[in-house]
């Protein structure tokens, strides 16, 4: 399966949901923030897509985490990390809760595989 056309049918499940606040969209990449009360929902949604989070959120990360997410800012212990490899790239997605307990920022990503 190719990274591109899931990355694009996930675009398409998240389209119908709330956004609290679009911030950048394109063919690699989709930052928005959502509200709490769909959180349930939205990892359900990335759940289907990519499987299990490699890091749930409240939890420690571990090795795989901190090298997944080191070159795009790290992952620290209340986020939570999708990460799914495919033929042509990976696809990366964190959950940034916010500090007021009502909001989170998604960062979804498509990447090209490292050599």
């Amino acid at each position: 399966m190719r990274s591109d056309i899931v990355f694009q049918t996930i675009l398409q499940s998240i389209a119908p949901l709330n956004v609290y606040e679009k911030r950048r969209r394109s063919d690699d990449y989709c930052e928005l923030v959502f509200l709490n009360v769909e959180l349930s929902t939205w990892n359900n949604i990335f759940t289907t897509a990519l499987g299990q989070a490699v890091k749930p959120a409240h939890q420690k990360p571990d090795e795989q985490a901190l090298r997944i997410a080191k070159d795009v800012g790290g992952i620290s212990f209340n986020q939570t990390l999708f990460y799914r490899d495919f033929e042509d790239g990976v696809i990366l997605v964190m959950f940034w809760p916010w500090q007021d307990g009502a909001r989170t920022t998604l960062k979804m990503m498509r990447l090209p595989k490292k050599c």
